[in-house]
C-alpha cells in the first residue's frame, strides 16, 4: 500500500431499493516489521466508484437458492470520494483486526450506497479485507 488512504475493499448495493445488514468486517495485514507504525483503518461511506477490479461476493451456504444482489470490488487505482466514517481504528501491521456488529445493532446499508474498508499506512505492507453481510 502506498502511503496514502487506499481503498483495499469496496461493498456495493444494488441501485435499486435493496439494502443490506453489514454483519462483520476484518483486514489483515503482512508486514515483517516490529517497528512498523500503526495502520489506520476506516470503515467509511463511500459517495463513488472509484477505479478498482469488480469482485463477485459469495455465498455462506450454496445451498440457498436466491443470486446475490450486492457487488464489491478491491484494488482501488482511482480512490472513491469517502463520505461518513462509521468506525476507525489503529492496527500494528503485523496483524489484522476484525468486528462484528451486535445482534440487531447491524450496520444498515441502504440500496445504491457504498462502503469501503479503507487503509492508510505508513510503512509498506500489503493488506487483505473482508465483508460479511445479510441482504
Amino acid at each position: 500500500l502506498p502511503n496514502a488512504a487506499t481503498t483495499v475493499l469496496q461493498i456495493m448495493t444494488p441501485t435499486s431499493n435493496h439494502r443490506i445488514l453489514g454483519l462483520e468486517f476484518g483486514v489483515y495485514f503482512d508486514s515483517t516489521s516490529v517497528q512498523a507504525q500503526a495502520a489506520q483503518v476506516d470503515l467509511r461511506r463511500q459517495t463513488s466508484v472509484g477505479t478498482m477490479t469488480g469482485l463477485s461476493p459469495v455465498k455462506d451456504d450454496n445451498g440457498l437458492p436466491e443470486t446475490i444482489q450486492s457487488s464489491a470490488a478491491f484494488n482501488a487505482t482511482s480512490e472513491p470520494t469517502s463520505g461518513d466514517l462509521i468506525k476507525g481504528i489503529e492496527v500494528h501491521p503485523q496483524t489484522g483486526y476484525e468486528y462484528a456488529w451486535a445482534l440487531g445493532r447491524e450496520l444498515p446499508i441502504r440500496g445504491g450506497e457504498r462502503v469501503g474498508v479503507i487503509v492508510t499506512a505508513v510503512d509498506t505492507v500489503r493488506a487483505r479485507a473482508f465483508f460479511r453481510a445479510d441482504e
